[in-house]
């Protein structure tokens, strides 16, 4: 997460109270800083499922960008996701990890796998048969 500017920034933030030079990057801290915790030198992201319940908080591990993809890669492509479509993805991510503009990053990959691009081309032959 340290080699992250994302969460390199939030974590200095939040632990030293020290702001990234950038003013547009200062300002993304101080927007999200009630929506981040550091554990252990670790950034999480603060997720209430249903905003009205706050005894049920989740803390989700934030994923490094030279990450993200890994992830999305082993819960789509590997038997735990067995090439299921962007929802189910994004369920299965959602509660244990946290990065920005993950739903866009997941609908990218999906729409860009040749696997799940053959079947789709196959059942829309298959139906038009």
């Amino acid at each position: 997460q340290r080699q992250d500017e994302f969460c390199n920034d939030l974590i200095r933030y939040l632990e030293h109270d020290e702001l990234p030079a950038s003013s547009r990057r200062q300002r993304k801290c101080i927007l999200r800083e009630h929506d981040y915790s550091v554990i252990d030198g670790i950034l999480y992201h603060i997720w209430m499922p249903i905003p009205s319940s706050q005894d049920r908080v989740f803390l989700r591990l934030v994923i490094p960008k030279d990450l993200q993809y890994q992830v999305i890669k082993a819960v789509h492509s590997t038997a735990l996701g067995a090439h299921v479509g962007i929802q189910k993805v994004i369920s299965l991510i959602k509660p244990r990890f946290s990065w920005p503009g993950m739903y866009n990053m997941v609908r990218e990959f999906i729409n860009n796998c040749d696997a799940c691009q053959l079947a789709k081309k196959h059942t829309q032959n298959t139906e038009n048969t």
